[in-house]
């Protein structure tokens, strides 16, 4: 499969008349199961550290509704990936 491909999975659901949302293309940007696995447990924990969408939603749902509120209030996005990235280093993660 050339590099560019998108996954099988990924074709399949656009084919059934689903959105290409953010998540939908940051699974396509990332080649590997492992690797898309492991920014999917990064992502999880930023979100955990902001307290966003907490209540029963899953990874894809979180990353949109992420993106949604992020283009609506980019100080509070930024704001918010810079206390991560701040508490990160703090850590020492």
């Amino acid at each position: 499969m050339p590099i560019n491909d998108p996954p099988t999975e990924i074709i399949s659901e656009i084919g059934h008349n689903k959105e290409l949302t953010p998540y939908l293309m940051f699974k396509y940007a990332i080649k590997t199961e492992l690797t898309r696995k492991y920014y999917e447990r990064r992502l999880k924990k930023f979100f955990d550290f902001i307290e966003f969408a907490t209540i029963e939603r899953g990874i894809e749902i979180r990353c949109n509704m992420f993106i949604e509120k992020a283009k609506d209030n980019t100080n509070w996005s930024l704001s918010q990936i810079i206390r991560f990235l701040q508490y990160q280093k703090e850590s020492g993660s």
